[in-house]
């Protein structure tokens, strides 16, 4: 059986990286909630492991893609913290 890469793994990368553009938004002065940036996130992980978990998936594109939404998560996640960005005013 050869392995191939699907539709999930790159709907995985998709959404892993979008968040990127999201928190740039936010920085710029836009208006959005933390849940429009953490939930493309939480989406990414599940797609990526269940890329992982295919056993006629190629695993490259879910490990980046996990490997992005872990990495940028924790970022954005320590930004909002330090800066007090999800205090209301």
């Amino acid at each position: 059986m050869e392995k191939k890469t699907t539709l999930l793994s790159w709907l995985s990368l998709i959404f892993s990286i979008v968040p990127i553009f999201i928190f740039t938004a936010m920085l710029g002065g836009s208006n959005f909630s933390e849940i429009e940036l953490f939930s493309p996130l939480i989406v990414a992980l599940i797609l990526a492991v269940l890329c992982l978990i295919k056993k006629n998936e190629k695993n490259l594109l879910p490990i980046i893609s996990l490997i992005v939404s872990v990495g940028s998560g924790s970022f954005m996640l320590l930004i909002i913290t330090v800066s007090q960005m999800g205090q209301p005013s």
